[in-house]
């Protein structure tokens, strides 16, 4: 029988997901200086892995790869997920594994 483990922080990983900033997060005070560390996380982790997107909405991804479009380089896929979310801290509600 296996018994369940929590995988370490440096485990290999498939991706990376990222849970992009709107204005229903706690950034949107300063949503714009946010998102231009947001593309620097993309543009960084692209090149060594995929990275998975969670955005609102078909207009909130569309913005979304207006900035990276403009901005990165990719190695690896940027791809995104619709789902409603008012956090982006994904690691106290996003998949273990």
């Amino acid at each position: 029988m296996n018994t369940p483990r929590f995988l370490p922080e440096w485990a290999k990983q498939d991706s990376v997901l990222l849970a992009w900033p709107h204005n229903d997060t706690d950034w949107s005070s300063n949503l714009e200086q946010i998102e231009t560390v947001y593309v620097e996380l993309v543009q960084a982790i692209s090149r060594y892995q995929k990275v998975l997107i969670i955005c609102l909405n078909e207009a909130h991804q569309q913005n979304i790869s207006t900035q990276l479009t403009a901005n990165i380089h990719a190695t690896f896929p940027v791809q995104f997920l619709h789902a409603p979310y008012n956090d982006t801290w994904i690691r106290d509600y996003g998949p273990l594994s």
